[in-house]
């Protein structure tokens, strides 16, 4: 007998509230010119007003497409189509063309090196512009190589504090993070976001006016790494002011407002704040819907949304959600396997739930198995989702009787998690809590007594240090009370 865990409850959450920084800027690159451009005859993308305003990027896509060709086929120099190239290659990510992104930034790349040369912004903006398109592959050691070169270029050409170096150490930090880089992504945040706010400080209206939409997404971005390394609360400050700043300059139907509303309502939801995750997800996905975003944009809101219904107790409305998801990803096609994998591994929690038979557990193994593959693949070795996917699985084959092979991913997910997250952080405490009771469920009650020792002296470490404000204690005081006090009662359970 033990007692009900609610550590195996919680849906994964994987980047949910990031907002790609060239990709959602895509629209503004269409009527701005670039602050560095090198050369006054580039050809700029125009597209009318009601498409930018709508956030339609489909069109959008469609229409400087046209003007590329045709750019190529006319233009004297081919670096006069430099920043159709760009707005092509945002725009591709946005419709989820992301090797048709690739092959733009390459291009433009090329055409940069042999118009500027190889330490010029346009060799600069090129690797920016290629880090995106390789992440948005899921090819995450390529992209932290052209995000750390470009930000080099810059930093060097430009200096520390200019509002293009700030932009390009964002995507550096970024990159760094989906490789579970998390001292590098951490540093490299932390510099974007010192020189930005000295950049405002010190700005003119004028130019806080043109740079304000960079500056909410720096700290939406943010937000998000903080929530996802285990700090929402200190992230909710960033989340909020990128979202009041979006709101009130995008309006409150542009996509990048429906973006600010997604991470805000997710950090709402980790403090478990969950009525008001709700109304803020449930109103992302609305606008998502309504402005014809992409499958990924979609699927992204169907997941998130799904996050805060299970959390707050709405397993019903979290299992809808997920399905609708999961009925999106059979009909259409999309590029972001990682989020597929997520979303996959979200419907199987739905399908172990409580009071379901074992149809449903083997559907929910075989979409937890195709979920780690998916990570397996396309993670470095060591990253802390792949430790996450081995535990989930771990869970599914215990309860098919599958033991030696559950037991081997419960290992793997405990050593993996403390391993990358240290021993504190909640990913880590939870997989020992969830070992320690597979080896209860199997009669071996000392080696769940160790686990459970352990688990309840790191929830005291967590709750001991200064970095948690009080509410976020008291989410890992729920913890303490859950499991601390049944550390012995467990054990004599087990002895008789």
């Amino acid at each position: 007998m033990r007692a009900s865990s609610t550590w195996e409850r919680g849906l994964l959450r994987r980047s949910s509230g990031r907002a790609s920084r060239t990709a959602f800027a895509t629209l503004a690159v269409l009527t701005v010119t670039s602050v560095h451009a090198q050369d006054s005859a580039r050809v700029q993308p125009v597209v009318p007003e009601t498409v930018i305003a709508a956030g339609d990027f489909a069109l959008g896509h469609r229409l400087v497409g046209q003007q590329l060709t045709a750019c190529l086929q006319t233009a004297a120099r081919q670096s006069d189509c430099l920043d159709l190239l760009h707005a092509m290659g945002n725009l591709s990510i946005r419709v989820d063309r992301a090797d048709e992104a690739e092959a733009h930034a390459r291009r433009a790349l090329a055409i940069g090196v042999a118009a500027s040369g190889p330490r010029s912004i346009d060799a600069a903006r090129a690797q920016r512009a290629l880090a995106e398109a390789l992440s948005a592959q899921s090819r995450f050691q390529a992209a932290y190589d052209a995000a750390r070169a470009a930000a080099g270029l810059y930093r060097s050409i430009l200096g520390p504090d200019d509002p293009a170096v700030v932009d390009a150490r964002a995507g550096e930090a970024e990159a760094a993070w989906e490789l579970g880089l998390i001292d590098a992504a951490s540093l490299s945040y932390k510099e974007a976001v010192g020189a930005a706010q000295r950049n405002m400080q010190r700005a003119t209206p004028a130019q806080w006016a043109a740079q304000q939409q960079d500056f909410a997404r720096l700290y939406n971005d943010y937000a998000t790494f903080l929530r996802e390394i285990g700090y929402p609360q200190a992230g909710e400050n960033f989340a909020r002011e990128a979202t009041r700043i979006w709101r009130d300059t995008l309006g409150p139907e542009h996509p990048g407002t429906g973006v600010g509303f997604s991470t805000y309502g997710l950090i709402l939801n980790d403090l478990r704040r969950f009525d008001e995750a709700v109304v803020y997800l449930r109103e992302s996905l609305r606008i998502r819907l309504a402005s014809r975003q992409s499958v990924t944009a979609i699927l992204t809101g169907y997941n998130n949304l799904a996050v805060a219904l299970d959390d707050g107790g709405d397993r019903a409305g979290a299992g809808a959600v997920l399905r609708a998801a999961s009925e999106l990803m059979a009909s259409q096609s999309h590029g972001d396997h990682l989020l597929a994998a997520t979303i996959r591994a979200n419907f199987a929690r739905y399908l172990l739930s409580e009071g379901r038979g074992r149809a449903a557990l083997v559907e929910a193994a075989s979409q937890l198995e195709a979920a780690r593959a998916i990570r397996l693949r396309l993670r470095p070795p060591g990253h802390p989702e792949i430790a996450s996917a081995s535990g989930q699985l771990a869970s599914a084959y215990a309860r098919l009787g599958r033991i030696s092979e559950a037991e081997n991913l419960y290992r793997e997910a405990v050593a993996g998690s403390r391993g990358v997250l240290g021993a504190t952080h909640a990913q880590s405490i939870r997989a020992r809590i969830n070992f320690a009771h597979f080896h209860l469920d199997r009669g071996r009650a000392d080696a769940a007594l160790t686990l459970y020792r352990d688990s309840r002296r790191d929830i005291f470490a967590r709750l001991a240090s200064p970095d948690y404000t009080a509410s976020y204690r008291d989410e890992i005081g729920l913890y303490r009370d859950a499991f601390a006090g049944q550390v012995e009662a467990a054990w004599q359970l087990a002895q008789r």
